[in-house]
């Protein structure tokens, strides 16, 4: 069983502040003008702050991959296999189902029709 009493020595520390998930961070304490010194410091080159992070963001975004060559045809291809599976209202024929659709989509895409 725990102690009703905790070791409150690491909280007592000065000049420090627990962060989320419980570490302990160092805190900061600074004026308006050395926060702008420091923020103007960082941006440099840039006009604006807000610039320079849309910049940060761009550089490191994933870049996309294209639409490999099975990809292509698969939109007529399920067109074809919808057309086939679903009645009139819109629901599916006896025995059909989304994975079946699916699956005759993959068969008509591979086979060119």
């Amino acid at each position: 069983m725990h102690p009703r009493v905790r070791n409150t020595s690491i909280s007592n520390r000065p000049s420090t502040i627990p962060a989320v998930g419980g570490f302990v961070a160092a805190e900061v304490r600074m004026s308006v003008e050395e926060y702008l010194q420091l923020i103007e410091a960082t941006a440099k080159n840039v006009k604006r702050v807000g610039k320079a992070t849309r910049t940060i963001q761009r550089e490191t975004r994933p870049v996309r991959r294209r639409a490999g060559k099975a990809m292509k045809g698969m939109a007529s291809a399920l067109k074809k296999a919808n057309a086939k599976a679903r009645k009139k209202d819109g629901s599916f024929k006896k025995n059909w189902t989304q994975a079946r659709v699916m699956k005759e989509a993959h068969r008509l895409r591979r086979r060119g029709l």
